[in-house]
């Protein structure tokens, strides 16, 4: 009999594969409970029914308290999977509440209860099968050998990944310059947005309604009502359905939409000019802008600030490695990108006249 060791090198169980086709549980349904089919009456004649004294008053049902486990007990227990030559009367895998628990913690911590006995079955599953492959020599094999190793190796650097990240907790300072050094990324805007239908009822009129659309944008400049404006559009252009709202919210940047750049140099009460999209002209303009609180963007901010400091601790550590990789299996290295330059070259001064 064997105990179910997650580190081992020798266990049968690749936890990477488990994670693999574990980590569907967490999105299945709940369990389905079926129902039994009633039973129809006999085409006879039914008997007259007995009549029964009244039945003593049961004892409403007592659910067993839970038992408290120790970290070693036993929770699963599979006959049947060892390693090959080994005694039947021993052949036996157990699986202990510590180990169950930490892999429930790898593959999903808010696995529901009701979802343990299904995960408990894959590991069954996957145990007889990988000890299958062990007994076949499959672990020999120079290409899955490989394989286990790569990928070992790439959880490992994983796990160092997230030590890094866990490591580093900005401090409320940075968060600060942080948000002062970024508040272009949570300035929003509060934008209304007018669309003039390119019909004119079902037909395609592309010179009238844009001539509508110039129509409207000059109201709007002038500082109209954009809700009336887009009512009038939608008569104009002698359209059915109804108009669509003009209030499109507060947004922030990369949140506004294709004419995004259009929209970001505008003061609160301008327009833009008309803009062109696929069914219609649009005409924007800005009502207001505020910045994302600082409580509301520190979270953000933080994982900015991680995710930097990892990057620099990764680049610190990439560039004290020297690696030389060989031009005869891999080819020649290719040119180095040239850095384009920031200004437009100046012209060349003019030749002078003859």
């Amino acid at each position: 009999m064997s105990s179910l060791d997650l580190g081992s090198k020798a266990s049968p169980l690749p936890v990477k594969h488990l994670l693999l086709i574990v980590l569907a549980l967490s999105v299945l349904s709940g369990a389905q409970t079926k129902t039994a089919p009633k039973k129809t009456g006999s085409a006879t004649q039914q008997k007259p029914a007995e009549t029964k004294p009244p039945a003593a008053p049961t004892q409403p049902a007592t659910t067993p308290a839970p038992v408290e486990l120790r970290p070693e007990s036993v929770v699963i227990t599979i006959n049947g999977v060892c390693a090959a030559n080994t005694p039947p009367e021993k052949c036996q895998l157990t699986v202990s509440k510590t180990e169950f628990d930490r892999l429930i913690k790898i593959v999903n911590p808010e696995l529901p209860k009701e979802k343990w006995r299904e995960l408990a079955g894959l590991l069954v599953q996957i145990f007889a099968m990988s000890n299958e492959a062990l007994k076949a020599g499959l672990d020999r094999d120079p290409d899955i050998s490989q394989r286990l190793q790569v990928e070992r190796l790439r959880q490992l650097a994983e796990a160092y990944g997230d030590r890094l990240r866990a490591g580093y907790k900005p401090t409320d300072q940075e968060v600060e310059t942080a948000y002062a050094e970024n508040k272009d990324r949570y300035e929003e805007f509060q934008v209304r947005a007018i669309f003039v239908p390119k019909s004119i009822g079902t037909a395609i009129e592309l010179e009238k309604t844009k001539a509508v659309a110039e129509q409207i944008h000059t109201r709007a400049a002038a500082g109209e009502d954009f809700d009336t404006l887009q009512i009038d559009a939608y008569k104009l252009t002698q359209q059915t359905a109804a108009p669509p709202k003009t209030d499109l919210g507060f947004r922030g940047r990369g949140r506004l939409g294709p004419h995004e750049a259009d929209i970001l140099p505008l003061k609160a009460g301008q327009v833009t000019a008309v803009r062109e999209a696929p069914q219609s002209y649009v005409i924007y303009r800005v009502e207001a802008k505020r910045l994302v609180p600082l409580a509301d963007a520190k979270v953000e901010l933080e994982n900015y600030l991680v995710s930097q400091k990892y990057s620099e601790r990764l680049n610190q550590m990439l560039t004290s490695i020297k690696t030389d990789l060989s031009a005869d299996y891999f080819g020649p290295p290719e040119p180095p990108a040239q850095p384009q330059s920031a200004q437009p070259a100046a012209p060349a001064p003019e030749k002078p006249k003859n």
